[in-house]
Formats: C-alpha cells, sequence, structure tokens
C-alpha cells in the first residue's frame, strides 16, 4: 500500500527541495521502503510513544546520514520527557541523530521550561560525545 500513493506523492514533494522528512508517528510497518524514495528522505519525524519500539530499526536504516525529529507529544512531565529522551540518547547512538521536540502548554512557568533545558543540555552533550560523526 505504501509503494504506490504515498512514496510517488512523496518524491514529487521532496524533488524541489532536494529531499526532506516524512512524518509517521508510528508505528513503522513500511520502514523497509523508506530508502526507496528518490530524492532520498532526510529522515522521519515520528511520536516517541508509537516509535521507541522500532528504534534499533530505525538506527539501522538511517545510520550515518539521517535524522529522526522524535515528538515528546504524550510524555506531559519532564520527567517523562527527560526519561524518553534519554531512551532515545541510549538507543540511536551512535550511529543516528534524534532531535526531541518537547511539548509544553501554558501550566509551566518559565523555571520549568528552563529547567527542563538545562537537564535535557545534559543529555544532550553525553549524546554528542557518544556519536559517530561523520568527517
Amino acid at each position: 500500500m505504501y509503494r504506490a500513493p504515498c512514496r510517488p506523492y512523496n518524491n514529487r514533494l521532496f524533488e524541489p527541495g532536494g529531499s526532506g522528512l516524512l512524518h509517521n508517528c508510528g508505528p513503522h510497518p513500511s520502514k523497509p521502503v523508506y530508502l526507496d524514495h528518490d530524492p532520498k528522505l532526510k529522515g522521519l519525524s515520528l511520536s516517541y510513544k508509537y516509535s521507541q519500539q522500532e528504534f534499533p530499526e530505525l538506527r539501522e536504516i538511517f545510520a550515518g546520514w539521517g535524522i529522526l525529529h522524535v515528538l515528546l507529544d504524550n510524555e506531559s512531565t519532564p520527567q517523562a520527557m527527560l526519561a524518553a529522551f534519554r531512551h532515545m540518547a541510549e538507543t540511536l547512538a551512535p550511529d543516528v541523530v534524534g532531535i526531541p521536540v518537547c511539548f509544553v502548554d501554558d501550566t509551566w512557568q518559565d523555571a520549568d521550561v528552563t529547567a527542563l533545558y538545562w537537564e535535557m543540555r545534559k543529555i544532550s552533550d553525553q549524546y554528542a560525545t557518544n556519536m559517530r560523526w561523520l568527517s
């Protein structure tokens, strides 16, 4: 089903810019054909909740070149976001860059957002140290 309607449509969208990201919250039954796009995908935007079990396979697919925008859209507390980011970093490193996208609302105080940033930064620093960066 994915090959027939989705891939040709995505290819037409990606062609003018040379590539792009595909959004699929998860799960990823079509992951074996993600690389069949022309032009090749740059990565995925996905939901941590629905994709975390597939991180090892996605790491193999995107190793060395792809990125994942990992939406922390179901992790409503700082502790849940930090745990998700830590798991993501441990699972994707050293091969795939994962960028956490945190969802906060107007119930968060500025100090809460700042504290989350600094805790995420600690994980990011360790994650970056463990990456296998291309030269």
